[in-house]
C-alpha cells in the first residue's frame, strides 16, 4: 500500500511539474491534498477518501505515462526525493515529546485515524477549535499509508517544511541554488518548527 501511495504522490508531483515551476510542485501537490482531505472529510468521506485521493494519483502517473509531454525525471525533483528519503531515515524513530503545537497535531491525526474524522466543534480535544486543520490533513493523508506512529507523522511534517523551502532552491534563471538548497535541509534536518524528536 505504502508503495501505492507513492506512486499516486509521484503522479501529482508530475502533473504539478508539467503544469507549472518544478520547484513548486511539491507544495502544490501537498497543498492540494490537504484540501481535498478537508473537502472529504467535511462531506464525511473520509473513510474511503484518502484511497481516492491516491487512485486520482495513480490516474494522473498514467496519463502522464501516456503523454510524456515532459521528461519523467529531473535531476532537482530526483534530489528532492532522496532529500524526503533521507528525512525519513531522520525521523523514523521519533518521538513526540512534551506539549507543543506540533504534538497537539498528533493528537488530532490520532483522533482523524481513528475515527476518519475531523474532530467536530463540540470536541474537547486540547484548543482544537483555535487552530486551522491544514498540516493535519496532511499529516493524515500521508499516515493512513504508510503508518501512524510518531516517527511517520514527523516525517510528514519534514516534507511539508522541504516542499515549502524548496522554491528557495530557484533562482531567477531556473537553475538550482546550492546555497538556499542546503539551508532547506538544514532546517529540515535540525527539526520542524513546534517539533520535538528524540530517538528511540
Amino acid at each position: 500500500m505504502g508503495l501505492a501511495w507513492l506512486l499516486s504522490l509521484t503522479g501529482y508531483l508530475w502533473f504539478f511539474a508539467s503544469r507549472g515551476r518544478r520547484t513548486f510542485a511539491p507544495l502544490a501537490a501537498i497543498s492540494v491534498l490537504g484540501l481535498g482531505v478537508f473537502a472529504l472529510s467535511l462531506c464525511g468521506w473520509l473513510a474511503w477518501g484518502g484511497y481516492a485521493l491516491a487512485g486520482v494519483g495513480l490516474a494522473l502517473l498514467i496519463w502522464m505515462l501516456r503523454c510524456r509531454d515532459q521528461a519523467l525525471l529531473h535531476w532537482d525533483m530526483a534530489l528532492f526525493a532522496l532529500l524526503c528519503l533521507a528525512l525519513f531515515l531522520r525521523y523514523r524513530n521519533g518521538l513526540l515529546v512534551a506539549y507543543d503545537d506540533f504534538s497537539h497535531w498528533g493528537m488530532i491525526v490520532r483522533r482523524m485515524l481513528i475515527t476518519n474524522a475531523l474532530p467536530a466543534s463540540g470536541d474537547s480535544l486540547i484548543k482544537f477549535q483555535s487552530y486551522p486543520p491544514g498540516a493535519a490533513c496532511w499529516l493524515w493523508y500521508a499516515c493512513r499509508f504508510l503508518g501512524g506512529g510518531d516517527g511517520m507523522m514527523l516525517t510528514a511534517q519534514a516534507w511539508l517544511v522541504l516542499a515549502a523551502l524548496w522554491p528557495l532552491t530557484e533562482n531567477g534563471t531556473g537553475g538550482g541554488t546550492l546555497l538556499n538548497g542546503l539551508v532547506s535541509v538544514r532546517c529540515c534536518w535540525r527539526g520542524c518548527p513546534y517539533t520535538r524528536a528524540r530517538p528511540r
